[in-house]
């Protein structure tokens, strides 16, 4: 209400009660009410308070769109990251597997081949191998004959002789009248012996080669079984990376939290059992499976200059992992320095965790306590982890890898 009609009330108000003071009737009281009742401008009242409270609401609808539009932007972007990181991990499953199927269309033309090589070379060695027997047959039946036919001709000098049958005495003086016949047997003889000695060496040849084609039949078995091994170790990838794949398409678009997915998923609690860690070595006493954050043994390596060692944790199922902390071993200044982190679906096929396209190298313990956690700019979804040692504190005197983990994340 505006001032001028305050005061045009006010004054109506005060004309009605000097009216009833001075003893006006009924009427005249009920007109000066009515008189005031119009003064009074509702219609103008309710719409500017209306009006108030309509701006204030639209004030408060603006601020909480700025207010959600700021939250969101982040958001948005975090989950055009994850949309991109995964389509080119698909991408490249995809290529991967094109490309092994590629090979493997290959090795499988090769080994068909091969089998059909074996196939022709095995009847053909048969075949070559009935000839063979043929030919030594024949040249035995020969033999027996040439041996048969010397026999002939020995009973035939003997009797020209004058000799008993069968009689060898190489001290004999022959009669000059039969040298003639006694030279042309010596010649027959030593013929036939040499027909003897061919035989033997063809027979002999039947066998080198028999031997040989057997070897190679051998050697080509031993291709084939080789061959075979190579195409179900290639077989078990593809259905590695398919399986990769289905989950990674699965999970297209998951945004994940660190925030709400950051729970310690049982390397110091213990709910990751012990069968479950393992590594490339351990020095006696000091097992992969005391390698869980804060443990007063720790995992241990056999003593050296330089490591490839690796610790590695299965999860038991696909999890989400955000946060990775290490911590060195409890004794003698060991830790290490620098690592990766390796993961997998299958414990076959692994794949280095990358930042910016490029393998992340992590920064680790410098003092046997303090605990060093890293937060993965992109959460690993995967059942098996492993810390790959790069480098680690070696003083000279005795230099051994050691290290106590966690891991961090969430289940599906």
């Amino acid at each position: 209400m505006d001032g001028s009609a305050l005061l045009k009330a006010s004054l109506i108000l005060a004309f009605c009660i000097a009216k009833e003071t001075l003893g006006q009737d009924v009427a005249s009281l009920q007109q000066c009410a009515a008189n005031l009742a119009c003064s009074l401008d509702y219609q103008h009242i309710f719409k500017s308070q209306l009006d108030n409270l309509s701006n204030s609401l639209m004030n408060e609808i603006l601020k909480e769109r700025v207010s959600m539009n700021t939250d969101m932007v982040p958001m948005m972007r975090d989950l055009d990251i994850l949309k991109y990181n995964t389509s080119n991990q698909i991408d490249g499953m995809v290529r991967h597997i094109g490309t092994i199927d590629a090979e493997l269309a290959h090795d499988r033309e090769y080994l068909g081949n091969l089998t059909r090589g074996l196939y022709i070379l095995n009847n053909e060695f048969h075949a070559e191998q009935v000839v063979r027997y043929q030919d030594v047959h024949k040249l035995v039946t020969e033999l027996d004959g040439v041996k048969h036919n010397i026999a002939v001709l020995k009973n035939s000098l003997n009797q020209l002789l004058g000799l008993p049958e069968n009689y060898t005495d190489p001290a004999l003086h022959y009669c000059p009248e039969k040298d003639a016949v006694i030279l042309e047997l010596q010649h027959n003889l030593t013929k036939l012996n040499s027909q003897y000695l061919i035989a033997d060496t063809a027979s002999n040849n039947a066998q080198a080669i028999m031997f040989l084609l057997q070897k190679q039949v051998v050697d080509l078995k031993g291709n084939v079984a080789i061959l075979t091994n190579e195409l179900d170790m290639k077989n078990k990838i593809i259905t590695s990376l398919q399986i990769q794949l289905q989950n990674a398409k699965n999970n297209q678009g998951r945004h994940v939290s660190v925030e709400s997915c950051n729970a310690s998923l049982g390397m110091e609690s213990g709910n990751i059992q012990d069968s479950a860690i393992t590594a490339s070595d351990v020095h006696q006493g000091y097992t992969a499976s005391a390698a869980r954050l804060n443990n007063k043994s720790g995992w241990y390596t056999s003593e050296k200059a330089q490591s490839q060692d690796w610790l590695q944790i299965d999860l038991g199922q696909p999890q989400y992992v955000t946060i990775v902390a290490t911590q060195g071993a409890p004794c003698c200044e060991v830790m290490v320095t620098n690592y990766t982190l390796q993961y997998s679906q299958d414990n076959i096929v692994w794949k280095d965790y990358e930042e910016h396209c490029q393998i992340k190298l992590f920064s680790g313990n410098s003092d046997q306590t303090s605990v060093v956690a890293h937060t993965l700019s992109d959460p690993i979804f995967s059942r098996f982890i492993r810390f790959v040692v790069k480098d680690f504190k070696k003083d000279g005197s005795s230099n051994y890898v050691g290290m106590r983990v966690e891991l961090f994340g969430c289940t599906v």
